[in-house]
């Protein structure tokens, strides 16, 4: 499943904001490819 996954399964339950969240890791050194990041926004909740 991996973090995208997980913070799909979060968002759909309400428990955080996929925008906010996937901003914050972009803070970070977390990497995420750009074709996965625009997936994972189209498919939120």
């Amino acid at each position: 499943m991996g973090t995208p996954g997980v913070l799909l399964e979060a968002a759909s339950f309400g428990l955080l904001d996929l925008r906010v969240a996937v901003r914050r890791l972009q803070g970070t050194s977390f990497y995420i490819a750009p074709e996965v990041l625009a997936r994972l926004l189209r498919e939120q909740p």
